[in-house]
């Protein structure tokens, strides 16, 4: 018999019916051997190295092309008061 702990209430389960258990929803049944197996190659793979996210720092380049759009409306605003005002 294996017993089974929940946050609720002990209960005791035979063996046979956690297998089918899991095998309802889809999940293990484990012995302590194979368990406590299961958790060295969880640590194995906790261990393993990890390589770190890169980061690209990009460089705005808007900055010209807004002074040249700033230069040409001041320019048609100096014109326009001139002989390169429009006709109605």
């Amino acid at each position: 018999m294996l017993q089974v702990q929940s946050h609720r209430q002990t209960a005791t389960l035979p063996a046979l019916m956690l297998i089918v258990l899991a095998l309802l929803t889809g999940c293990a049944s484990l012995s302590p051997e194979e368990a406590q197996a299961k958790r060295e190659e969880i640590d194995q793979m906790e261990r393993s190295e990890i390589e770190s996210v890169r980061y690209v720092d990009y460089r705005e380049i808007f900055a010209p092309f807004a002074l040249a759009g700033l230069i040409a409306i001041c320019l048609e605003a100096a014109l326009a008061t001139t002989i390169f005002r429009r006709i109605p």
